[in-house]
């Protein structure tokens, strides 16, 4: 009786290890836009055309990732466009991503 109670709350134990070393990081696709347009200075990002491509790496080029279908585009057009300029100063570090934006040809 006492060897099972012991097993018991040593798998307990293990369970609770793993269930807490899990990662927290939770990838969500859903796209929303700060509905907040509290600042007076409401100067959007002008999009002439359509975009081609985007393109998002990490620094030296690790880890790129092509966005080229109608719908990721469209999405990411969509957030770009709605970007306001928020007043103030900004600290400048090292960028932990580049993105980069291929323009369509036009005429």
């Amino acid at each position: 009786m006492k060897k099972v109670s012991l097993t018991a709350l040593f798998l307990i134990f293990i369970f609770s290890l793993l269930f807490g070393c899990q990662s927290k990081e939770n990838i969500s696709i859903e796209t929303t836009v700060n509905p907040s347009t509290e600042s007076g200075n409401d100067i959007k990002l002008s999009i002439d055309s359509d975009f081609k491509s985007v393109i998002i790496s990490k620094p030296k080029g690790f880890n790129e990732i092509t966005f080229d279908d109608k719908e990721s585009l469209k999405a990411l057009q969509n957030i770009f466009s709605s970007a306001i300029k928020e007043p103030g100063v900004v600290d400048m570090v090292d960028p932990e991503f580049y993105l980069e934006v291929i323009y369509g040809k036009e005429g």
